[in-house]
Order: C-alpha cells, then sequence, then structure tokens
C-alpha cells in the first residue's frame, strides 16, 4: 500500500457489530477491514491509500460525501480515484460520470446514478464486481481510493460528512447515513515546522550561539519550510520578556526570481511596535511569483538548501537589543488575516520558536555567583529562603539557575544543595 515499506506497522481491526452500524467507512486495505493504520518508522514523502466502502446492506442512488484529515500538517490527500465498475451478467455500471477531487485536507465523492444500478443490495452480492463479502459483516462495496502523504509527526483522524446534495434512493427517500472514521498515527520523522526562527541566515539555530548580556545587540532570521508555500502572510513575532530583549526593527526579503523574473510578493514589510515586545511580518502575492515549493528550489535567491531536511526560505530579519540578564523566547503566531494559498486556500501552519537564552558570566558587569541567592557575597544557610522564594514566585535569578539551563525551578534544588554542601 505504501510507497516506502513501513517496517513497524501495526493494524487495529474494529470490531464487527462496531462496523456493521456504518454505512459509509474507511479501510487502509481493499480487501480487509482496517480503520487504524500506526507507523513509527515512516519517512516525510511516504505516501500511502485508504479505500471507502458502503456496507452491504446500505443502498443508493445518489451520494455527496465530504471527507477531511482532521490535520493536514501530518497527513495530506493527494488523489484518488472512484470505482465504477461494469456489472456481470446483467451489465450496466454503478454511477454515470463520478467524481472525486481532493485538496490538501478535505475531499469530496459525488456519485450519481442515472439510468445505471446504483448500489443495490440486492444486485451487489450478485453482480458488482466491487463487492467483497469478507469486509465487515454484511460485506461490502469498494467506492473509491483515496491517496495521501505523510508530512510530519502527528495523529489525525480521517472524517466523513454529507455534503449538501445529502444521500438518496432513488426516486425521492432522503437517506442518513451512518458514517464512519479512521485513524492515522506517525511517529519517527525528523520534522521541521512550517514557519520557523533562526539566530543565522545560512543554518539553523534556534538557541542563540553563546551569552548574550545587556547592550548587546544582534538579529533573528525567519524562514517557511521548503515544503511549505503560501501567497499571502500576516504573521505575528512577540517575545515572552520584553525586560530582558527588545526588538529594534528589521526587514522583509523580497528578491527578484532568477531566470524566471518577479519577485516573491507585491509588498512585504516588516514592522516593530513601540515597546518592541513585538512586531510583524506583512507579505502579499498578487501579481508575483509568491512562496512556491516548485520555483522556489530553482529560482528564488532566498531559498537556502542546508536548513532542515527540505531546505527553507528566508522571510525576513527581526533586530534585537539586549536590555538585562535573564530567558525569553521569539514566538510565532498568525495575525488577523492569517496565511492564504490562492485562490482562496487558508492554511494552518505549524510554528518553532528561538531561545534567547540567558548568560551566567555577569550581571550588568558583576560576576555570578550560583547559589548567593541572598547576594551577600556568601554561599549559606541563609540562601534557602530565598532560593525558595524565587521557585514559589516562578521568577528568575540568575543564583537561583542553579543547573543554567535559563530557568529557575524544582530541577535547581538538587545542584543547589550540591553546591551549599561544598562550602
Amino acid at each position: 500500500m505504501l510507497k516506502n515499506i513501513f517496517v513497524a506497522v501495526a493494524i487495529v481491526i474494529a470490531s464487527p457489530a462496531f462496523v456493521g452500524a456504518q454505512d459509509v467507512f474507511w479501510s487502509f486495505s481493499p480487501t480487509a477491514l482496517e480503520t487504524t493504520l500506526t507507523d513509527n518508522a515512516a519517512a516525510e514523502g511516504d505516501t500511502g491509500s485508504v479505500y471507502i466502502f458502503s456496507d452491504g446492506r446500505f443502498g443508493f442512488d445518489a451520494l455527496d460525501l465530504v471527507f477531511e484529515t482532521s490535520n493536514s500538517n501530518v497527513v495530506r490527500f493527494t488523489g484518488g480515484e472512484v470505482f465504477n465498475p461494469t456489472f456481470n451478467t446483467i451489465g450496466g455500471e454503478r454511477f454515470h460520470e463520478p467524481i472525486i477531487t481532493t485538496e490538501f485536507g478535505d475531499g469530496r465523492l459525488f456519485l450519481t446514478n442515472l439510468g445505471q444500478n446504483g448500489v443495490n443490495p440486492a444486485l451487489s452480492p450478485l453482480y458488482d464486481p466491487g463487492f467483497d463479502a469478507g469486509v465487515g459483516p454484511n460485506g461490502a462495496v469498494l467506492l473509491a481510493r483515496v491517496d495521501f502523504s505523510i508530512i510530519a509527526n502527528g495523529r489525525v483522524d480521517l472524517e466523513f460528512s454529507l455534503g449538501q446534495q445529502g444521500a438518496f434512493v432513488f426516486p425521492g427517500t432522503e437517506l442518513n447515513p451512518v458514517l464512519g472514521d479512521a485513524q492515522i498515527s506517525i511517529g519517527g520523522i525528523v520534522t521541521v515546522p512550517d514557519l520557523f526562527v533562526s539566530f543565522s541566515a545560512t543554518e539553523l539555530e534556534t538557541t542563540f550561539p553563546g551569552n548574550l548580556v545587556p547592550g548587546d545587540t544582534g538579529s533573528a532570521y525567519i524562514f517557511s519550510d521548503g515544503r511549505f508555500g503560501f501567497d499571502a502572510i500576516d504573521l505575528n513575532f512577540t517575545l515572552s520578556d520584553p525586560d530582558v530583549i527588545r526588538f529594534t526593527g528589521g526587514e522583509g526579503f523580497n528578491p527578484t526570481f532568477n531566470t524566471v523574473g518577479g519577485m516573491r510578493f507585491d509588498v512585504s514589510n516588516v514592522t516593530v511596535d513601540a515597546g518592541g515586545g513585538a512586531g510583524n511580518l506583512f507579505a502579499v502575492n498578487v501579481t508575483q511569483n509568491g512562496i512556491n515549493t516548485v520555483l522556489g528550489p530553482l529560482f528564488d535567491p532566498g531559498f537556502v538548501p542546508g536548513i532542515g531536511p527540505n531546505g527553507a526560505l528566508l522571510l525576513a530579519r527581526v533586530d534585537f537589543e539586549v536590555l538585562a540578564d535573564g530567558q525569553a523566547n521569539l514566538e510565532l503566531s498568525l495575525g488577523r488575516q492569517g496565511i492564504l494559498q490562492l485562490p482562496d486556500l487558508a492554511i494552518n501552519p505549524t510554528f518553532g520558536f528561538a531561545d534567547f537564552g540567558c548568560d551566567f558570566s555577569s550581571t550588568n558587569g558583576v560576576a555570578i555567583n550560583l547559589g548567593d541567592v541572598d547576594l551577600d557575597g556568601d554561599i549559606t544557610a541563609l540562601d534557602v529562603a530565598p532560593f525558595i522564594s524565587v521557585l514559589f514566585n516562578l521568577e528568575y535569578q540568575p543564583e537561583a539557575d542553579c543547573n543554567e539551563d535559563c530557568e529557575a525551578n524544582f530541577l535547581d534544588i538538587f545542584p543547589f544543595i550540591q553546591i551549599l554542601s561544598s562550602q
């Protein structure tokens, strides 16, 4: 079923009682009932298929069926095929011009019988080549195949719902079918978020390389993963502690494409608020190339093949200044306009973040003495109460960060005890 062989696949078979109550259901096999697929050895880009069946007791002449994945950042639909066989002996097909469409996270199966056989519980077991007596307690009719591509680690549900036209048996009986679902669980893939931050324009560095001290300045870079395309973006970037780091400016990158010409966007702007704690990247492609997963690696000068497994596109630079010792993260989120791929596909990306870290050498020029939480110059039992107070109040004080991980929490207790006992 899968393009690459999965070496650790566990299939869970649903019970006949459960599936017998489902009129339309999924299976990961065209000849057996398999409603769950778990793979801990999948690689990004692996492909597979899942099949749509109707229960052997469920008949219909018209069906407008919508299907979707609960997370298109883990699994995306890539296409499919409707099965519309010619009936044995009696002739005729099931439907006139059956249609299946897919687009990333959703799809549609549209079936209509006009003078053909439809799906008929009396005829199917005898004449329909797509009827399989071994699938479910009542047998089942294979309606369609839906192909998918694996994008990242995670768990997704495959779900059905009726489209606007619903389901009918002619001449005019409207049906309310029971719809099944299926699950895919993927693990073991090294993934990069769709949008992420690095402290290098040429490498992936999500933690600042080295110590920052008050007065230092620098830049962080916003990238999109090489497999992630879009035409418009409204992206907010914020600091977890603007008293430690503040933004001072930035620039949106909007290069002219090699050979093919044109730029990424009609406009690409970076703005920073007055307090320096937040900013925004706003870019829109109306007449240009956008962020295109096909064109980018070939023609976009901002494509960096060495960042992540898929390469990455440099979107913007954000400048910052260090105000004080402490810890701060740079985080991304969508603005009100979100992200769009033309003509009208709204996207729900995954985000990475960057860690500015903290300085362990000095605080405003004064050497840090780990464990000296009361700041009296000595490490004694007098430091115990202020150490506990820092933990209780969820504060950050470099002297209390005894394991030097840029946080003051329970993980610092044992290192603090060791420091105190060594005096």
